[in-house]
């Protein structure tokens, strides 16, 4: 830049001067850090789960969710993979999974849940995890393999949620948030989860809680 002075300043450019446009210094990781915050932000929206707690019509963009009924649950309880079959009817299901997560994984999430709540909630149908934890599915030859993707349990408390709560029952739900077992889930801390969510919010559990589908 280039002040003349004759009996008025002038400011100028030199145009015989190379432009440098000055770039912000952007730290290393961190756009894949802020996507990855807002993606998190996106999946965890309560209108976006909501087809993670009811039972919903089939459609095109519907989640998939398949019952692993013939492999007992090791996932959450014992922090050991779980492997499945091509001989396994829920093999194409998981397969789909595989696919979907692997073109879109910055708006979708794989979830393992257990144990499940199943029954009714003022006349709606209620099918979701009470803990959940995000998984991933790799292919081992014909077989497929999903283990945990983070070594911390989530409690699901949209079942128990609803637009007329009060602030007790707010509070309660924050108490079992606190309260949510650590990974891997021993047989005796999930217990006494259920000894907790049953006095907290008043509900009654009739389940065997031995990693059974029943």
């Amino acid at each position: 830049m280039a002040i003349e002075s004759t009996g008025t300043v002038r400011v100028g450019f030199d145009s015989s001067a190379p432009y440098r446009a000055s770039r912000p210094q952007i730290e290393p990781g961190l756009v894949e850090a802020l996507t990855a915050a807002y993606a998190e932000l996106i999946k965890r929206q309560r209108t976006a789960s909501a087809a993670f707690v009811r039972w919903t019509a089939p459609h095109r963009r519907a989640q998939e969710f398949c019952w692993l009924e013939n492999i007992p649950e090791v996932l959450i309880s014992s922090a050991k993979e779980v492997r499945v079959s091509s001989q396994d009817p829920t093999y194409d299901s998981v397969r789909k999974m595989m696919a979907t997560i692997e073109l879109n994984p910055y708006e979708r999430e794989l979830l393992y849940g257990y144990p499940y709540i199943i029954g009714y909630v003022e006349g709606t149908a209620i099918r979701a995890p009470l803990l959940s934890i995000p998984v991933q599915i790799h292919a081992e030859g014909a077989t497929l393999i999903i283990r945990p993707n983070e070594e911390l349990l989530r409690f699901n408390s949209l079942p128990f949620r609803s637009d007329l709560d009060t602030a007790a029952h707010e509070q309660a739900l924050d108490r079992l948030i606190d309260a949510t077992p650590q990974f891997p889930l021993s047989s005796g801390a999930l217990q006494s989860f259920c000894d907790s969510l049953a006095r907290e919010l008043r509900v009654s559990r009739r389940a065997n809680l031995n990693g059974q589908l029943s």
